[in-house]
């Protein structure tokens, strides 16, 4: 029976625990044995336990206010309850009994014998009950302060001697009876100036799950199959009132019971303070009520229906902070500015501040005037400060809150760098600064709003006022941005100042803020005019700059498993080991380092491999929820071993195993996320070292929320720093920074987006008419498709609609095949996710100026050669080789593929005749016999005689104001009787740069005659007029500009087809110009050839006349030094 009066609704929690403190003390003064334990436990709120961070905060909260540990190390001990069989029910229950094992040495001697007699011997073992409190006859039951999530518990506790029959029972049982376990480290906290004590402690657990339907810790018969060693850690606070040492008489009973009452309230407020690590602690409700009122100045009053689940919780978590993370800064980012014609270059639109080693938090203004912190997983502190200003509730800025300064004084201060709402309004959209290159693409826009002067206007509005009179109030500062001449000037004004110790904070780095964009995203305004979305983002275009030596991944770890699900174990032997003296040698772990990754952002892990496995999602295939943790397969550099791994070396402490981070502080486990530093000279499978355990992230990850450490993006980012690192010196002088970074494996520029507004109708007339038309033209239901320069699947939706049944995709770009975001394999995965009619695909890295057929064209090893002979029947066909994939297509194309295909690239094969005659031997035994060869490229006579009047290196170039769209530079001296089609047509150089692709490619001048020609060596022949014109063309090799013709025919004739075509008939000027050197080309092959004869002979013929050349030229030199010498003895050349 539960005490009425106790259990009364009317009473409010306050009011019950002091009435239970009222009873505990007259215990005292009728002067009784008092084992009465009247104790506060916090953080009862199951999907909010206590973290980590928060334990340490506490504790650290503790020592600040004089609270003196009983030991800085904690004592151990070890809870055990027992089951014994209940006859009544007929079933095992847990008995009332606790037994607890003080002390190490006690604990280990237990764990070694599983024998409680052999303890009880060396003494430190208590046997206790705890039963609730009764009083006037009822039950004191417990007291629940919700709102600031802490119980009230009043209980008896009774030490059992070992002489009682119950607790004899109990060890004569002992090995009889499973046992739950709980190992506990607890630290004492005592201050003479209050009437209880703190106990925080560390605790270990049995392992949990299903006990007769109910979820708890699974009983065992010894300890070691309890886990409890192994098991995650809790963390328990609990603030005990004990005894007062003054008799007390029952006059001094109520100024005593509102004495304490009010100490321990203030004890209460001190856990609150360390748990939320604020002097001004709130409740939980008032907690949500900012929360919410923080969503409907971000999402907008209309969106806030769904804010909570249908059990009333609040639905938020850490992608509702609006502010957006940075991206590390790469070199990339910083090459000289002639090289940056798209990518995001800090060169123009950046300015710089520094990076404060502090906390990321939002400030946010309530329509109650308080303004509160809002950190980075969504809790909410209050500042202790209001803001009389209410035309300012609902602002929300940005910055980092310093507690310290460098001498480690108190500081509290939060240096503001951005603003994104101010009254309820939205800034985001709106740019930094002003400039003069600002480009809107929300034309409606206000200009002459700017955040950064929206956040210093704030200094004059803001009128706050501290809620206390302490010098501890929070500062609230703007941070310093810099520029100068340009961003190097800006670097090396900010170092000098922290050099200077002109920043009284610690700082970790820089940050690039551009100035010309709005928050999160990479335009100025949204096309539509609509609203930024108020989700947390990876800003591609914010960069943050630490010393290389700095630079750290956050990884979710996972302990490689043996073939029973138990971490494998691994032993090292040290090197110069002396045999004669026993084995040197250390045990290690081996750690998977993950992190978060997305398929719709970060790509796919390896989607070359998921092709050549025949791991093709299906069509509908759900890709919600994609967000997971992988390990980590960095590119740029790529590493040849799976760097994703490291090992640790297992260290033992009281007969444990633990993992340490690098400076021994601090341990780890499997399943948390824990900072990495890399070791690059480090010996391999050992160079991620652990740092720092990152508690508040694997707190959240172990609450059940997606924080799997840094994503993809954010760890790619920091891995190419790490490899080609940005020193002070390039930022602090701009000098010692590469003109260009160069990737052999990268043919598109991928460092920015391209712009859109550029030859938009040239790319729509080239690729939704010209090369659709050719594919189209050529193509019948079934037909297989060799692409020999297929890049990155750009003509995928040709193929679908072609309803072709199989393609092979080969590029010299390794990037353009794998690359796990936009490469051929990606986009191939994307697509078949979306289409029902998918025609198979393999895509390899190869050099089509290599044979193909025989495998030597394959880029990336025996695998890749074993792979490309597979298509056409040769080589092993064994799937464990080659991929279930290919095992699948296995000499698909044997007799050959019934088109090849090479749109914009024949140019590249152009180099020299012997380049030449290796491509054109691929196409001819690619090809089967009635099969089509057809592509694009550059009419090389058009091009010549554009240049002709040009000298060598000089070039023409077409413009759209200071945009560079087009330019072609002559790399090659005229002919002496011009472009004729012989052997000197081959090799004439030209530097091409097109917008579309950003960046400069050698390509070589293709003469017609001459190629149509090699091709009838080869077995091919144009088409015919009949032929031509029953694809829907007019010749076999045609202009561009003989396209567009028929294609403004076409759509004049029939206005629907423009829909397919895009802007293609918009085609201007400078379109025109650049599109109308191109031809298209349809080849048939007639016959089969006996290629290796005719390449022989081509061959033969190139070094014939080689060798001519060379005796010429050398006859030329000999006479030539003749001239200049006296007479002697003839020369004689032998050859």
């Amino acid at each position: 029976m539960i005490n009425t009066y106790m259990s009364s609704k009317q009473l409010t929690p306050r009011k019950q625990l002091e009435k239970y403190i009222e009873i505990y003390l007259t215990n005292e003064i009728n002067q009784q044995y008092n084992p009465d334990e009247l104790e506060i436990r916090f953080g009862t709120n199951y999907k909010n336990k206590i973290t980590k961070i928060q334990f340490n905060n506490v504790i650290r909260k503790l020592r600040s206010l004089d609270w003196k540990a009983q030991s800085d190390d904690g004592d151990y001990h070890l809870n055990i309850q027992s089951f014994y069989l209940n006859e009544n029910l007929g079933k095992y229950v847990q008995s009332n009994v606790r037994v607890e094992i003080w002390n190490l040495p006690n604990i280990q001697h237990y764990c070694e014998s599983n024998d409680l007699k052999s303890v009880l011997q060396k003494g430190g073992v208590n046997f206790v009950t705890k039963t609730r409190k009764k009083y006037a006859q009822g039950v004191l039951a417990p007291v629940d302060f919700k709102s600031f999530e802490f119980r009230v518990n009043y209980k008896v506790e009774k030490v059992l001697k070992p002489e009682y029959e119950l607790v004899q029972k109990l060890i004569d049982d002992w090995k009889n009876n499973k046992k739950n376990f709980r190992l506990l480290k607890r630290f004492s906290f005592r201050n003479p100036k209050y009437p209880f004590i703190f106990d925080l402690s560390i605790i270990r657990s049995s392992t949990y799950g299903r006990v007769e339907g109910k979820f708890g810790m699974i009983p065992q018969y010894n300890i070691e199959k309890s886990n409890v060693f192994n098991n995650r850690e809790t963390y328990e606070i609990e603030l005990e009132i004990k005894p007062v040492k003054t008799v007390l008489n029952k006059t001094m009973l109520t100024d005593h019971v509102g004495k304490y009452l009010k100490d321990v309230f203030n004890g209460v407020k001190m856990v609150l303070s360390g748990l939320q690590e604020t002097n001004y602690p709130i409740s939980v409700d008032e907690k949500e009520n900012v929360l919410i009122e923080y969503l409907n100045v971000t999402r907008g009053e209309k969106n806030l229906k769904n804010v909570r689940d249908k059990y009333n919780n609040l639905l938020i978590n850490s992608s509702d902070f609006v502010g957006p993370s940075s991206i590390s800064l790469t070199m990339n980012n910083i090459i000289k500015e002639k090289e940056q014609i798209m990518n995001n270059s800090i060169h123009n639109n950046y300015l710089v501040t520094e990076k404060a080693d502090g906390m990321r938090k939002l400030i946010f203004i309530t329509k109650s005037k308080k303004i509160y912190f809002i950190d980075m997983n969504m809790n909410v502190q209050f500042t202790g400060l209001v803001c009389s200003n209410v035309k300012l509730a609902g602002t929300i800025i940005d910055g980092e809150h310093i507690l310290h300064n460098k001498e480690k004084n108190y500081i509290n201060l939060f240096a503001a760098f951005d603003i994104y709402f101010k009254g309820g309004n939205d800034l985001r959209e709106y740019p930094f600064v002003n400039s003069n290159n600002l480009v809107y693409t929300n034309k409606k826009m206000d200009k002459t709003i700017f955040r950064y002067n929206e956040l210093n206007g704030l200094t004059k509005e803001l009128n706050f006022e501290s809620i206390t009179n302490s010098n501890e109030t929070l500062q609230i500062n703007i941070k310093e941005f810099y520029g100068g001449k340009n961003i190097f000037d800006g670097c090396k004004t900010l170092f000098q100042e922290i050099n200077d110790d002109l920043i009284e904070y610690e700082t970790d780095g820089l940050i690039f803020h551009p100035t010309n964009k709005s928050v999160g995203i990479e335009t100025l305004g949204l096309s539509n005019g609509g609203r930024i979305p108020p989700k947390k983002t990876t800003w591609m275009s914010s960069y943050k700059w630490k010393p290389p030596e700095f630079n750290t991944v956050d990884f979710l770890i996972t302990t490689k498993k043996d073939e029973n699900g138990r971490d494998f174990i691994g032993n090292k032997f040290n090197e110069g080991t002396n045999l004669t003296e026993g084995f040197d040698h250390y045990r290690y772990k081996t750690l998977i380092c993950r992190v978060g990754f997305d398929e719709r952002y970060h790509g796919y892990i390896n989607p070359f491999e998921d092709i050549i496995q025949d791991n093709i999602p299906e069509y509908s295939y759900d890709n919600r929820n994609n967000y997971k943790p992988v390990p980590f397969h960095p590119t740029n550099p790529e590493p040849n071993y799976p760097v994703y791994q490291t090992n640790i070396k297992i260290e033992k402490n009281n007969n444990i195993d633990y993992l340490l981070t690098e400076n021994k502080e601090e341990n780890f486990e499997d399943e948390t996320i824990v900072e990495f530093r890399f070791d690059k000279d480090g010996e391999r499978g050992w160079q991620w070292i652990p740092i720092r355990v990152r508690h508040d992230k694997t707190a959240q990850y172990k609450a059940g929320k997606k924080n799997y450490g840094n994503n993809y993006t954010t760890a790619q980012g920091v891995w190419e720093s790490i490899h080609n690192p940005i020193t002070q010196h390039m930022l602090e002088t701009g000098e010692d920074i590469p003109d260009e970074l160069i990737d052999d494996n990268v043919y598109y520029n991928k460092s920015g987006k391209r712009d859109v507004r550029y030859l938009e109708s040239l790319r729509d007339f080239h690729n939704k008419y010209v090369k659709r038309k050719l594919i189209q033209s050529v193509s019948k239901k079934g037909d297989i498709l060799i692409d020999m320069s297929v890049g990155k699947g750009g003509d995928l939706s040709k193929w679908i609609k072609s309803r072709l049944n199989f393609v092979f995709g080969i590029d010299y770009s390794k990037d353009n095949i794998e690359n796990r975001i936009n490469g051929a394999c990606a986009r191939y995965l994307n697509d078949k996710k979306r289409t029902r009619m998918m025609p198979g695909a393999i895509f390899l890295a190869g050099d089509s100026s290599k044979n193909i057929r025989s495998g030597e064209a394959a880029i990336g090893g025996e695998r890749s050669e074993k792979i490309m002979k597979a298509i056409f029947g040769n080589g092993p066909k064994d799937e464990k080789e080659i991929g279930f994939g290919v095992y699948k297509k296995y000499g698909i194309a044997e007799e050959g593929f019934d088109i090849v295909s090479n749109q914009f690239s024949i140019h590249y094969f152009f180099k020299d005749r012997n380049t030449l005659n290796n491509f054109v031997r691929n196409v001819s035994e690619c090809c089967k016999v009635g099969g089509h060869f057809i592509g694009t490229t550059y009419n090389g006579e058009k091009v010549y005689n554009e240049l002709e009047s040009l000298s060598k290196g000089e070039s023409i170039n077409i413009m759209d104001g200071e945009k560079k769209l087009w330019e072609i530079t002559k790399q090659y001296d005229n002919l002496k009787d011009g472009f004729k089609d012989d052997a000197n047509c081959v090799g004439l150089q030209i530097d091409v740069y097109q917008e579309s692709i950003n960046k400069v490619f050698p390509e070589y001048l293709v003469n017609f005659e001459y190629f149509n020609s090699l091709l009838e060596h080869y077995g091919f022949a144009p088409l015919n007029a009949e032929e031509s014109n029953k694809l829907g063309f007019n010749k076999s090799i045609g202009s561009f500009e003989d396209l567009h013709d028929n294609m403004l025919k076409e759509t004049n004739k029939h206005k629907s087809t423009r829909n397919y075509y895009g802007k293609a008939d918009k085609l201007n000027l400078n379109e025109k110009q650049i599109s109308f050197l191109n031809n298209y080309f349809i080849f048939k092959k007639i016959r089969d050839v006996d290629t290796e004869s005719v390449f022989n002979t081509q061959i033969k013929e190139i070094i014939k006349k080689s060798s001519k050349k060379k005796i010429k030229k050398l006859g030329r030199k000999i006479k030539i030094s003749r001239k200049n010498q006296k007479k002697k003895k003839p020369l004689v050349i032998k050859q």
